[in-house]
């Protein structure tokens, strides 16, 4: 799973209102996360399994980090961090499903209905 995550290239930076590009940023990252069938966690809140049940916990963790991290690269420039920050944006919140849908809902209305 890992060997893939070293390509963050293939992710396109979300733009914002500069460039219209959420599309296209919406593609990329869902078509990232899809190559491992991470984009589950864009999607859906998926809770935290059993402890005790080590094997899946881990699974469920490093795919949900992984999720996470790739979809926080994205949103690196200053002015979209500023806007996401001034909505109550948590930057530590380990949920990928809470930062993508903050972000549909700053800059989706983008998408062509």
């Amino acid at each position: 799973m890992l060997a893939r995550v070293t390509l963050p290239q293939t992710l396109v930076p979300l733009d914002g209102d500069r460039d219209h590009n959420f599309e296209n940023w919406d593609t990329t990252i869902r078509q990232f996360l899809g190559m491992e069938g991470l984009d589950v966690f864009l999607d859906t809140d998926i809770q935290e399994p059993d402890r005790n049940n080590r094997r899946l916990w881990q699974t469920w963790d490093l795919g949900r980090s992984v999720a996470k991290y790739a979809l926080c690269l994205t949103l690196e420039q200053p002015h979209i961090r500023e806007r996401l920050l001034r909505h109550g944006w948590d930057p530590e919140n380990w949920n990928p499903k809470y930062h993508y849908d903050l972000v549909w809902s700053l800059w989706g209305h983008f998408v062509p209905a």
